[in-house]
């Protein structure tokens, strides 16, 4: 009986070439952005702020709280830039990304 590959294993050699090549198109984006904040010295960062540990407006300084909040202004501590909170919702994150108006 003749070996015959699987469908799966036919199409595999074509799968790992997309993914190699969407994985150098992601590198080159992100290599865009990282010079462009380090040509500003800002990090625009997209935050979630509907409440919860996550993010959330502290009532009594009227400014963003949470882990999102942490994570954004550590991120612009490592990079050396200052950190830009752009409030997003679940339904314009990507599209503020896609955008150009947040960097992360």
């Amino acid at each position: 009986m003749p070996y015959t590959r699987s469908p799966v294993a036919r199409c595999l050699p074509l799968f790992v070439a997309t993914l190699a090549t969407l994985g150098a198109s992601f590198a080159a984006q992100a290599d865009a952005t990282l010079d462009k904040i380090e040509q500003r010295h800002r990090v625009v960062v997209g935050v979630l702020l509907s409440g919860g540990p996550f993010g959330s407006i502290d009532p009594t300084t009227q400014k963003p709280k949470g882990l999102n909040v942490d994570l954004a202004e550590d991120i612009g501590r490592q990079l050396g830039a200052e950190v830009e909170l752009v409030p997003v919702l679940p339904a314009n994150r990507v599209q503020f990304l896609q955008q150009g108006k947040v960097d992360l």
